[in-house]
């Protein structure tokens, strides 16, 4: 059974997840109170998604995006509270939350590459036509809540 429909009073904010946000697992150990809570795929213009957060602590990279016009990232839009939001400001140590801009968000519609029998109806965020409007390959008309995104921060000289 679906999560109940949410409102965007609920949920003020949406966080751009473009690696490990994407994983509803990940982003339920940060948020346990996301836990089943829908993300809708988009795909944001003027950001590119690179390897580049390099932590030689533990031997691994992390992925950012920086602003580069001209390019698109695909991620999924996650509805958070301010206390959600605060969980994940400690959690993406390194980098800044920044503003998205509205009419840089596309929704995307992913589709099976081969159709299958079991697989469950496709479900979606119900906020999402708080963001798009009906015709799903227009940009966003007039979002009611702010959306963010993790960037990672410039290194110290």
């Amino acid at each position: 059974m679906p999560p109940p429909p949410i409102s965007s009073q609920s949920f003020p904010h949406f966080i751009f997840g473009y690696g490990s946000l994407i994983c509803p697992t990940s982003r339920a150990v940060t948020a346990p109170s996301l836990r089943g809570r829908y993300a809708t795929p988009v795909c944001v213009q003027n950001l590119e998604r690179m390897w580049s957060f390099p932590v030689p602590e533990c031997g691994m990279t992390f992925m950012g995006v920086r602003v580069a016009t001209g390019k698109g990232c695909v991620g999924v839009l996650v509805p958070v509270n301010d206390d959600e939001l605060a969980q994940f400001d400690v959690r993406e140590l390194g980098y800044d939350r920044v503003l998205v801009s509205p009419s840089d968000i596309s929704k995307i519609d992913l589709e099976p590459l081969e159709p299958n029998e079991q697989q469950e109806e496709k479900q979606e965020h119900p906020d999402a036509e708080s963001f798009f409007p009906s015709d799903k390959n227009q940009k966003i008309a007039s979002p009611r809540s702010t959306v963010w995104v993790y960037i990672q921060q410039a290194p110290s000289p």
